[in-house]
């Protein structure tokens, strides 16, 4: 029993970490967590937000072959993929770190580093991106389906 309490205290306690706002029930202020586990692809402030997502949609698999999470940052509100909650400053320290010019799309790394910008969406150029970077090129070494 005191095996079971002490792995639930531990994973409890991996939640508080930076990035994640300790007083608004982990919700994610950055994109920090998600280094080393996931890509990100941002969209920011662009014209048509649901062209944006029906292309998302319709690149699911790549998507979660990739471990992709993407974002559309609007002026009242950011669209995602992710599972969790979202901090109210998210986008704005997205914009802070990034430098985001309207309409820019930017793909960033499993290291959090910015692997690409352009002035639109174009998927099948970011999967090439993607791989052939060194990690994801591993990843499909490790796993041929992926």
């Amino acid at each position: 029993m005191k095996v079971v309490l002490y792995t639930f205290l531990i994973l409890l306690s991996s939640h508080v970490y930076s990035g994640v706002d300790s007083d608004s029930s982990n919700q994610l202020s950055d994109l920090t967590p998600l280094e080393w586990k996931n890509r990100i692809i941002i969209a920011n402030t662009v014209e048509n937000p649901a062209e944006l997502i029906a292309q998302f949609e319709n690149q699911t698999t790549g998507i979660n072959e990739r471990v992709i999470v993407w974002f559309i940052i609007q002026p009242k509100q950011v669209l995602t993929n992710y599972q969790g909650n979202l901090a109210v400053r998210f986008a704005s320290n997205i914009q802070k770190t990034y430098q985001l010019k309207q309409g820019e799309v930017v793909l960033i790394g499993k290291d959090g580093g910015v692997k690409s910008s352009r002035q639109y969406l174009d998927l099948t150029t970011t999967f090439g991106e993607i791989d052939a970077m060194p990690m994801r090129l591993q990843e499909m070494r490790r796993n041929p389906f992926s």
